[in-house]
């Protein structure tokens, strides 16, 4: 498995070589919106933009053998692939439901939605996932993964508006670590 200070020297090589470029950060805007809590207890709900912002990685596989892996990647994660686009190795699923936990671990780890009394939402509420990742080469040896995750929770047993979740960048990584380490066998 590659290790981060792997994949930040391997970005630099990638960046330094002729040829092939390293790829940038892609970053888009999109409605959301935002609760926020009040010093007398009640909630304002507020219509915002959010910017979502995904840093492709570089794994040190050849395309087809990242391609091959990145079914089980999915499963490591317990999210279904419902989007599967062979022409653009693409895969995701919009409109994965999650409760506490992705492979394993806990929701917190990977989205900021916000905390609740001293709980952080992402643990204790219902997210709505929407999580893709596709694959490019880089060149005949590396490959370009580049996930994108954006979700909305809600409390579970309530019906208020869902609240806006930030990914922190671990399940991006994570994707493309297993990657890297499945595409070895």
């Amino acid at each position: 498995m590659i290790r981060h200070g792997e994949f930040c020297l391997l970005a630099l090589a990638v960046a330094a070589c002729g040829g092939a470029r390293a790829p940038e950060t892609v970053v888009r805007s999109e409605p959301a919106t935002v609760r926020v809590g009040t010093t007398t207890g009640s909630e304002v709900t507020l219509a915002a933009t959010q910017t979502v912002e995904s840093t492709p990685l570089v794994v040190a596989v050849p395309l087809e053998r990242a391609w091959a892996a990145l079914p089980a990647v999915y499963a490591a994660i317990d999210v279904e692939p419902r989007t599967v686009v062979t022409a653009e190795h693409l895969v995701g699923n919009t409109g994965a439901r999650v409760r506490k936990q992705l492979g394993g671990v806990r929701m917190a780890e990977y989205l900021d939605c916000g905390i609740r009394q001293g709980e952080h939402n992402a643990d204790s509420y219902l997210v709505n996932l929407s999580l893709q990742t596709r694959l490019v080469a880089l060149d005949s040896a590396r490959t370009v993964v580049h996930t994108v995750a954006t979700a909305r929770a809600t409390p579970v047993g309530l019906s208020t508006d869902p609240v806006h979740c930030v990914s922190t960048g671990r399940l991006e990584r994570r994707i493309a670590d297993l990657v890297a380490e499945r595409s070895r066998g």
